[in-house]
């Protein structure tokens, strides 16, 4: 298959535009910086250049590296840079806030990647900018990053044809690169990883003299080009060790490209990810929840940890009492002696001498009275096994849904599972073909009974399951010689395993694609998903807890790009481009969870900025062209909101904004008096079900013309339109009297069940 990519996204335009616009005034004719590298005998030190400037030195030998020249000063950068932030709507910096870094926030799936390539060949093509180091944070990334200039290189050969572009990953295995890197004249990407110039200079290849770049450090080939470097996911690239690394490539600016930027500097551009849903650039997400129902009437303990800090304490998971009385598996921390029922808030089912007698740290485990030990990651009274084996069954029920709705536009339908254990998957098995682990059976053994019901679907999906199925975890080989074969294995996701398995994940990225390849399904280690971003992924179920600060937003970051079709053209339709999440936790709790996570991350999710409005079109009294309103006026509009309750002072939405309420108004000065309309959508939009939605039964309502038009309605429409009001007495005494009596005569407590909510 091969990708379309579309040049004449305004989104996109607007993201490289945003940078381009910082350097105005640049020369387009400035010639690039030549600075020459002189070999010193290695007892020597190395005096290098400012390589600011033009001058060269040494007579030895010299080696010609050319550079990026930056002719600007800062003064007139920081004026172009409240330009551009005034004219995206943005917070407007007084001052540069850490020298050339400038932020690009942009929602993952939006096509971030492509925006900072093609950043590179307009600046290239504007100012002879050339020198490009891509810095990412993990292996993963620069996989994909690799696979996305692969991918996008003949595109960009049509749109620039007169730019010629290079690009090398660099490797300390072949450090010798980077004189390439250096001399060359043409447009120039270098993929590095943080850790390859992170960390001890005596151990680091980069930063070591070698005979073969004479006598130089791969470093100094590097800093004399004086590159620009864009930081992909800079957030993971934060720590002081870190920001020395970068400062030792002597940037001649840095570009910062992320969708949750935990420090902000000087931000050029922002689609967060409100902005990314209503422009329906990416997927909808809905939650399909799999909770058990009666689990309350029962006791459950998990033990999520045990520490000495500095007593001896146990982190447990129990389920809780809430105020409301409704109950809740809630985390605690628990000290030896500690009484489980007081610990879950007076839940009744820890009744009964359920205390913890010893806590251990060697092994890690507690031992509960009467109930004997509890090892770290087990639990005692759980029925997990049942509820992972429907959501499974709730995963493939919605995959043939939707692919039997998209297999005739061309669309092939992925799900993803990701799990914790290759044990869970493959048993005793070796590979994909005999995979027994209890999670492969219960796949099988559910893919039948569901492809069974559903006659429609043997058009796409196989009779075996197997043919389905596939796993991708990092790889070991067992046994010697000729009877070696080659299994999966556990893994962190940094190891060199994996470094193979995100090279096989990205290499399959098309072929999973293809009507041709049967598998649809695929298994995965949690720990490799960062390398998963194929846009026909419509299904993504965890088949673990997720307990992790960002486990929810990573595990949808990996199927919100838009699908494609088997030409490679992207699918904007809403009813299609929609991302199921199967969760083992409710969906109250599922979207209270992301949004606290989007919080920690730094992305306001169900808060009002200053500048929400500032994008809203204004026709100029003077000249009669539209504008924008502008960040001033929108902070007089926030300031609006806050003084009448609709809003606190961090910008979060109170309970007094209820727009749907009749009588209710909004109260704008009398400037902005035509845009109360707009501000109520752009308050509204700004709530967490503007990104994920509930996923329940619904059924189709169509209006029924026949009875809609008659006399009869109209007379009872009338009937009920009109304003009325109740009042309600009930006597206190008799209510309780008729509750205790209710509850005695109730029937028993049903068994545990797993309820799925679903479409």
């Amino acid at each position: 298959m091969k990708f379309q990519f579309d040049p004449r996204q305004p989104y996109q335009t607007s993201a490289i535009e945003a940078v381009t616009d910082l350097f105005d005034g640049q020369p387009a004719d400035a010639d690039q910086l030549l600075t020459s590298l002189q070999y010193l005998p290695p007892q020597q030190s190395l005096d290098l250049p400012d390589f600011g400037g033009q001058e060269a030195f040494g007579i030895f030998e010299e080696i010609g590296a050319y550079g990026n020249n930056l002719v600007l000063d800062e003064d007139t950068i920081l004026e172009n840079l409240q330009r551009v932030q005034d004219r995206n709507g943005l917070e407007i910096n007084a001052s540069l806030v850490d020298g050339l870094q400038f932020d690009v926030e942009m929602e993952t799936g939006t096509g971030k990647t492509y925006v900072y390539l093609r950043t590179a060949f307009e600046l290239a093509t504007k100012y002879r900018f050339n020198k490009y180091i891509i810095l990412v944070p993990s292996v993963a990334i620069r996989e994909g990053v690799k696979t996305s200039i692969q991918l996008m290189r003949e595109h960009f050969r049509h749109l620039y044809p007169q730019i010629n572009m290079d690009y090398n990953v660099y490797s300390g295995d072949r450090a010798e690169d980077v004189r390439d890197f250096a001399t060359a004249t043409s447009l120039q990407f270098l993929v590095m990883t943080i850790d390859s110039i992170r960390g001890d200079k005596n151990t680091r290849i980069i930063h070591q003299q070698r005979d073969k770049l004479s006598g130089l450090r791969p470093l100094d080939f590097l800093q004399a080009t004086r590159p620009v470097v864009i930081m992909d996911e800079p957030q993971n690239m934060e720590s002081l060790l870190a920001q020395s690394a970068v400062a030792d490539l002597n940037p001649m600016c840095t570009l910062r490209y992320s969708a949750t930027h935990r420090t902000t500097r000087n931000v050029v551009y922002r689609l967060d990810p409100l902005d990314a849903h209503r422009l329906e650039l990416v997927k909808k997400i809905v939650v399909s929840d799999a909770e058990e129902l009666g689990s309350a009437a029962k006791p459950y303990v998990k033990l999520l940890e045990v520490k000495r800090d500095p007593s001896f304490k146990a982190s447990l998971e129990l389920i809780c009492r809430k105020k409301d009385g409704s109950y809740a598996k809630r985390k605690v921390i628990a000290t030896q002696g500690a009484d489980l029922e007081r610990l879950s808030g007076g839940n009744p089912a820890y009744e009964g001498n359920w205390r913890i007698n010893e806590i251990s740290v060697m092994p890690e485990q507690i031992e509960l009275t009467n109930h004997g030990y509890l090892r770290v990651g087990e639990a005692i009274g759980d029925n997990q096994d049942a509820v992972f084996r429907e959501m499974i069954r709730e995963t493939i029920r919605e995959h043939i849904r939707k692919e039997t709705q998209v297999h005739e536009h061309g669309i092939k339908v992925l799900s993803l599972f990701f799990i914790d254990k290759v044990a869970s998957y493959l048993g005793e098995g070796i590979n994909n073909l005999d995979a027994r682990g209890p999670f492969a059976e219960a796949f099988d053994a559910i893919y039948v009974e569901e492809r069974a019901k559903n006659s429609a679907s043997h058009a796409f999906l196989p009779a075996d399951p197997v043919e389905a199925r596939s796993g991708y975890f990092a790889q070991m080989k067992r046994g010697r010689g000729k009877a070696a074969q080659v299994t999966f294995k556990d893994s962190s996701g940094k190891t060199k395993a994996d470094d193979d398995a995100y090279e096989l994940i990205m290499k399959d990225k098309a072929r999973l694609l293809s009507m041709d390849e049967p598998v649809r399904f695929i298994f995965s280690h949690s720990a490799l998903r960062e390398g998963w971003d194929n846009p026909n992924v419509f299904q993504i179920c965890t088949l673990r807890d997720m307990s992790t600060e960002t486990e929810r937003r990573q595990t949808i970051g990996r199927g919100l790009r838009l699908p494609v079709n088997q030409k490679g053209e992207r699918i904007k339709d809403a009813g299609t481009a929609q991302l199921t999440v199967v969760a083992n936790e409710s969906y109250a709790a599922f979207a209270a969870a992301l949004q606290d996570e989007y919080k920690q991350a730094g992305v306001a999710i169900g808060y009002v900025r200053r500048t929400e409005f500032a994008a809203l079109p204004v026709v100029d009294e003077v000249t009669g062209k539209e504008m924008r309103l502008g960040t001033k006026r929108s902070g007089e509009i926030w300031e609006s909101l806050l003084s009448q309750g609709y809003i606190n002072a961090a910008g979060e939405v109170m309970g007094t904004w209820v727009p749907d309420q009749l009588g209710f108004t909004v109260n704008l000065p009398d400037e902005f008096a035509g845009y109360e309309e707009d501000v109520i959508r752009i308050v509204d939009g700004c709530k967490i079900e503007t990104i994920v939605k509930h996923k329940r039964k619904r059924q189709p309502r169509t209006l029924n013309k026949q009875v809609y038009a008659t006399p009869e309605f109209e007379e009872f429409w009338e009937a009920i339109t009109a304003r009325t009001t109740y009042r309600v007495s009930l006597d206190r005494t008799d209510l309780v009297q008729r509750c205790v009596s209710r509850i005695k005569e109730a029937p028993r407590i049903d068994p545990i069940r797993v309820q799925v909510n679903r479409t």
